[in-house]
């Protein structure tokens, strides 16, 4: 599926019915039963695009001002949860829930080990780097910083651990997915 695919499609999971289910929030909020196929790829691109959006003009943002990207965060989470919330507001909730490991296990397969193991050597570089531009700068916005990469890198971790164990045996990760 690849890295932009595997975003496009975290937000989606079938229902025991067949039926296509998007969590809006994640792993924190009720799925709705998305039946228009023109609506869920658009969903998917609107997800695809957040993400984007937030890594390219937060990073820019972050080098000039931590204020205003935090600023910028905040704003453009209420227009991207507002945007989601107008496509889906029609359609039923779904009894479907989105754990955190089912999320997770979606999610690292369809990224496949490559892209886990780029993304995790990636923050833990950021961590360290930022910790050594820490220490040297004394700064302490580099140590929530190298916090938020370290947190990112035990998450890629246990990514990289769930696709191991979802390729492993397929067969007992649906089973459990079922309950």
């Amino acid at each position: 599926m690849g890295f932009f695919g595997a975003l496009k499609e975290s937000g989606f999971k079938t229902d025991k019915q067949g039926r296509q289910v998007y969590f809006p929030h994640g792993m924190f909020g009720r799925g709705r039963i998305v039946t228009d196929e023109k609506v869920k790829d658009q969903l998917g691109r609107i997800q695809l695009i957040g993400v984007c959006v937030v890594v390219a003009i937060g990073y820019v943002l972050l080098k000039i001002d931590m204020w205003m990207a935090l600023l910028f965060f905040a704003a453009f989470i209420v227009l991207h949860k507002s945007i989601i919330h107008y496509k889906v507001r029609g359609y039923a909730f779904s009894d479907e829930k989105l754990g955190w490991v089912e999320s997770f296990s979606r999610r690292s397969v369809a990224l496949g080990k490559g892209w886990i193991v780029t993304a995790l050597i990636v923050s833990l570089l950021l961590s360290v780097g930022s910790l050594a531009a820490t220490i040297g700068a004394g700064q302490p916005i580099g140590i929530f910083v190298t916090i938020v990469f370290g947190a990112i890198a035990a998450a890629y971790g246990w990514m990289l651990r769930l696709y191991k164990r979802a390729t492993s045996a397929p067969e007992r990760i649906a089973a459990e997915f079922d309950r």
